[in-house]
Parts: C-alpha cells; sequence; structure tokens
C-alpha cells in the first residue's frame, strides 16, 4: 500500500518529517452541565496519510469540477472514510491555534504570526497565530506519555 507520508519522504522530503506518537480525540460528549473527551494514542503518520491525502483528493476533485464541490463517486477515499464524525473510525490529531494579541498604548494593537517554510514542515505551510501545535508527549519514553496525558 502507498502512503501518502512515504510519498512526501520518496518525493519532496521536508526538513522535519518524524512519526511520533500524538493524542488522538476518540469521543466527544456535551450536556448541559458539562462536557467529556475520550483520548488515545495515534502516530502522526497515521493520521497524515488518512487527512492530507483526503484533502489532496478533495482539492484534485474540486478542480476536475470546474471549482465545484465534487460528486463522491469522483473521490474513492473520502467514501472509504464514511463517517468523518466518527471519530473512532479515523484518526484525528488534537491541536491547538491561539491568536495572541499584543495591546500597546503607542503602536495601537499587534498580532503575532508565525511562518512555516513548504520545504520545512510536513503540513500547514504558510502564515499561523501562535502559540500552535500538535499535543504530543513532551518525550519518546513511555513515562513522558504517561505524565503527559493528561488535561
Amino acid at each position: 500500500m502507498v502512503r501518502y507520508s512515504h510519498a512526501l519522504r520518496d518525493l519532496a522530503r521536508p526538513k522535519l518529517l518524524d512519526n511520533r506518537v500524538s493524542y488522538r480525540l476518540l469521543d466527544v460528549e456535551w450536556t448541559t452541565t458539562g462536557g467529556r473527551l475520550g483520548f488515545g494514542f495515534t502516530s502522526y503518520f497515521e493520521t497524515f496519510d488518512v487527512c492530507e491525502a483526503a484533502a489532496h483528493e478533495f482539492a484534485e476533485g474540486w478542480l476536475c469540477a470546474g471549482h465545484k464541490r465534487p460528486n463522491l463517486a469522483a473521490l474513492p477515499l473520502r467514501r472509504w472514510i464514511a463517517d468523518p464524525f466518527d471519530l473512532a473510525a479515523r484518526p484525528a490529531l488534537l491541536s491547538i491555534g491561539t491568536l495572541t494579541i499584543r495591546r500597546d498604548p503607542i503602536d495601537g494593537h499587534r498580532l503575532y504570526l508565525h511562518k512555516r517554510d513548504a520545504k520545512s514542515v510536513a503540513s500547514g505551510p504558510g502564515l499561523h497565530v501562535i502559540p500552535s501545535g500538535v499535543f504530543q508527549p513532551a518525550g519518546l519514553a513511555l513515562a513522558h506519555q504517561a505524565n503527559d496525558f493528561s488535561l
């Protein structure tokens, strides 16, 4: 089976391409009194192989459909995903993006962005708010996973 991560590695490897353990969202329950999130583990590439490939498939379908929503029949990977909201059936990484605004009485308000170079990163090139990132254990040792895996 050809994987998106393997194609990226072989054809256009960015400077940073690590398949690290990541936290995976498995379940979300909201009630009038609060919420509950269910978590597990995944790997970066497991999510990357599904989500990035589906995004490229959709982009190609969009172009082929004349910049309109493509027919699901033209998207075999998306059909394979079935229900994209079924978090137990497809990997979903947890990440955060926070808009940081600096209030400056002299120069006015400013916001902070960082630029991700497409040659250096596997996904998400361009401008992003800071801080942002994927939730991953602090290190590779199992102790980090046990200690860090808590909100």
